[in-house]
């Protein structure tokens, strides 16, 4: 991530975290085949504001194999 300083309120505490649904983790599933493998969706936050710096997926690799 080449993020180091929040766009919205400039503070430095960027954290990584997981996104979800209740218990369970949200996955990413190729558009054409969801039965091939899903990877976990993670994002970068804000830990001042809040704000959604950007979300990835965890194993790409897994989507298109």
């Amino acid at each position: 991530m080449n993020e180091t300083i929040c766009p919205q309120c400039n503070s430095d505490n960027i954290n990584k975290g997981v996104i979800a649904s209740g218990v369970n983790d949200l996955h990413m599933y190729a558009y054409d085949n969801r039965r091939r493998g899903s990877s976990p969706i993670l994002s970068y936050y804000c830990g001042k504001c809040g704000f959604i710096i950007g979300s990835f997926v965890e194993n790409p690799a897994r989507l298109t194999d």
